[in-house]
């Protein structure tokens, strides 16, 4: 396929859904157009080009398949731990305290892909709000991706969904069916699912299912969009949002343009966007224990002076830090930046860890810090490069390869997890949460049978271990939460 060619579908597919194909992606766009070719019996881009332009049923058919092609659909239940910390322990508290008298809380998860993300607020709610207490709770889960949503629907999963999930919260909310868990109606039932683009629908005016919200999540979303898309979306959500009300992205989407009506308040785990009053000029204090809060310094880009509007709003000032001169104890500084990274705090994280390698270049486990802190903000390319980086200091790292193993998960790349996978137990056979993860892969491509095997291998190792023994690298989980997870599945599977 010719440049021209692609960019022209490139193009036409940002107009439509707003998600942009980087360089590193195309190859992975033509694999899906010529796929679709194959299929509709095309010879030439130019006829696919014009089957998209077009508006008849063929064409809106041929969209559902395009966007399905495109949209990864990558989701588990409690995603971000820091983040579901934040709404379980401040946001969600605070959203109750405030709907007191009206008991309505709205909720909206955009860009759900299986539901995951609206099932675990659900969850979160139903854990919060006494079972005798009547309220009138909604949720709204919303994707471009139709199949998707079907899927949601059903409310069925595999356990490749539930990676990191304590065991009991599992037992509560879900029950075995097929193969798999089927989330209990009364937690199915509060969850409205609906088809929603968010480039082109109008989702800020009051006749909208998605207005008057009392918190937006989008995460990991917007990282696949254009600058303009997003300011148009953001836009849009702050005008879907009830005055004093928040917007939630992941920590790679930290909002660089908002608009006047949004903030950023700061808290240990997560920065999230709040709605400021009709009051020209309102400051938005927050509502939640500012213990909980932290104040992280504007820093000046290119030479330029920093903008006071991307302070934490209500937030003092604090002094800068004195620079670190070449004797100081390093190791003080890595505490420092492994401290802030298991805060959330991944700029500040990266910061520290970049001065330990000014004081050595060759300091892996910095290299490795920034990395992890750069996957989990999604900046893939980032996080990759340091990647390299400590694979050249030390080439035979297990957690290394397992980091670039989750790496290429979160950006679709099966065979490549796969890879670094296998890497990862080749170095160490006793890596426990590589075994179910790539039994996870295994599972989603519909191949039971290695995905047996590498849980079969995983349960053995883990009877070897202390009971209490957490298992690094799997959610804090400790040893017998993993056996009793594993020996949940059915007799079929483990048998």
């Amino acid at each position: 396929m010719k440049h021209k060619e692609l960019k022209a579908i490139k193009e036409l597919i940002t107009v439509k859904t707003g998600i942009c194909f980087k360089e590193e992606r195309e190859d992975e766009l033509v694999q899906k157009i010529s796929s679709r070719m194959k299929y509709l019996e095309l010879s030439h881009p130019y006829e696919y080009q014009q089957i998209l332009l077009d508006t008849n049923p063929l064409s809106m058919m041929e969209w559902k398949e395009m966007i399905a092609c495109i949209t990864t659909g990558e989701s588990y239940f409690f995603r971000d731990q820091g983040q579901i910390d934040l709404l379980k322990n401040s946001i969600f508290p605070e959203l109750i305290k405030k709907r007191e008298n009206d008991r309505k809380i709205r909720i909206w998860s955009a860009g759900c892909s299986t539901g995951e993300e609206p099932y675990s607020l659900a969850i979160l709610l139903s854990e919060l709000i006494p079972e005798n207490e009547p309220w009138n709770l909604y949720l709204l889960g919303t994707d471009i991706n139709e199949e998707s949503l079907v899927q949601a629907r059903k409310g069925l999963f595999t356990s490749w969904s539930f990676r990191g999930v304590n065991p009991n919260l599992k037992k509560r909310y879900f029950s075995e069916h097929k193969g798999g868990w089927v989330i209990n109606d009364c937690i199915k039932n509060k969850v409205d699912f609906r088809v929603l683009n968010l480039v082109t629908d109008d989702f800020s005016s009051p006749s909208s299912c998605a207005f008057d919200m009392d918190l937006i999540l989008c995460r990991n979303v917007l990282i696949y969009f254009k600058k303009n898309s997003i300011s148009h979306i953001v836009e849009k959500f702050s005008k879907a949002l009830r005055e004093g009300k928040y917007l939630m992205t992941g920590h790679g989407e930290m909002l660089r343009t908002l608009p006047e009506s949004l903030r950023p308040v700061s808290f240990s785990n997560s920065v999230i966007f709040k709605k400021a009053g009709n009051k020209q000029g309102e400051k938005v204090q927050p509502d939640i224990n500012p213990e909980s809060m932290i104040s992280i310094p504007v820093r000046k880009v290119n030479g330029e002076k920093g903008d006071s509007r991307n302070k934490p709003h209500g937030l003092p000032d604090q002094p800068a830090a004195p620079p670190k001169t070449p004797d100081q104890n390093s190791s003080t500084a890595s505490e420092q930046a492994m401290e802030f990274f298991q805060r959330g705090l991944y700029p500040d994280a990266i910061e520290k860890a970049e001065d330990l390698i000014k004081i050595n270049n060759r300091d892996f486990d910095a290299h490795y810090i920034i990395a992890h802190a750069y996957a989990n903000m999604s900046q893939f390319e980032k996080a990759l490069h340091y990647c390299e980086r400590a694979n050249d200091m030390d080439p035979l790292s297990p957690k290394l390869y397992f980091l670039m193993a989750h790496i290429e998960m979160d950006r679709g790349k099966t065979q490549e997890t796969k890879n670094l996978l296998k890497k990862v137990i080749y170095l160490s056979p006793s890596f426990i949460a590589a075994y179910l993860d790539l039994g996870g892969v295994y599972e989603k491509e519909g191949d039971t049978e290695r995905a047996l095997k590498m849980r079969l291998t995983a349960l053995e190792l883990l009877k070897g271990l202390p009971k209490e023994t957490q298992v690094e690298h799997y959610g804090g989980m400790q040893a017998c939460e993993l056996i009793e997870e594993l020996n949940l599945m059915s007799a079929e599977k483990l048998l």
